[in-house]
């Protein structure tokens, strides 16, 4: 077999797709389905000569063979981001540069299983890695500027991943993730994984330099027990109280 040559490979899943698939089957819709859809048409607007994308079941693939296109490709992966966010998808992914080769039926890739890797180990919330070795590609050939001046890259406790917000795409992103946040909430009391990956986005869209000023805060702070609290099973008598 040829050389295989090196790509940069996103691969990138929608989160919760199994509960949004069962909304749709129990309510005879078909609105995951359309969302999805219509958050993928962003690719109609995009040369497949430069990037390739790949989308199956709750999976999509971005591939782009040329190296010198970091930022377009970054640039992509923001568009995509944002664009199944204002369908109320969240996504989450890994970026990398690694051995890559696709044509026709068969796919042989270490850069999908790196890619794969490090989404599981490291993603965790909303959002899409970008793995060290492409930042330690470009910085040791001296050729970190385009990286930087993109503003592109995020870190945060020592990870890397894409940054989605500017001044203009900042409200953009509050209100796509506020109106996701107010459509589910009720569906995430009590699921405290689903729930912080919310916070987490949320903490991340204000901790921006371009956060607006006077936007308010979409999810409810932590409060203390009251007569008010909802309480799901709560004891009718003091014969239900456990001692330990």
């Amino acid at each position: 077999m040829n050389e295989i040559s090196y790509s940069y490979v996103a691969l990138l899943d929608v989160l919760a797709y199994r509960e949004y698939l069962a909304r749709d089957t129990d309510s005879g819709r078909l609105e995951f389905r359309d969302a999805m859809s219509r958050a993928l048409s962003i690719f109609r607007k995009v040369n497949e000569n430069d990037f390739g994308h790949t989308a199956i079941s709750d999976t999509i693939i971005v591939t782009c063979s040329k190296q010198e296109q970091i930022v377009a490709f970054l640039r992509l992966l923001k568009r995509v981001q944002i664009s199944f966010l204002r369908q109320g998808l969240f996504l989450r992914g890994a970026a990398v540069y690694a051995r890559h080769f696709q044509s026709g039926n068969l796919t042989y890739s270490p850069a999908l299983t790196r890619a794969y890797k490090l989404e599981q180990e490291s993603a965790i919330y909303p959002r899409i890695m970008i793995d060290q070795n492409i930042l330690e590609m470009f910085y040791s050939s001296n050729r970190q500027e385009k990286l930087i001046r993109s503003g592109l890259v995020a870190e945060w406790n020592g990870v890397y991943f894409l940054n989605i917000l500017d001044l203009q795409s900042w409200k953009v992103v509050y209100d796509a993730a506020k109106s996701l946040f107010d459509r589910d909430s009720k569906d995430l009391a009590g699921k405290e994984s689903a729930f912080a990956k919310h916070v987490w986005f949320e903490n991340f869209i204000f901790a921006s330099s371009c956060a607006k000023r006077g936007v308010r805060r979409y999810i409810p702070k932590a409060r203390i027990l009251d007569k008010k609290s909802n309480i799901v099973g709560k004891a009718s008598g003091s014969e239900n109280v456990v001692n330990d």
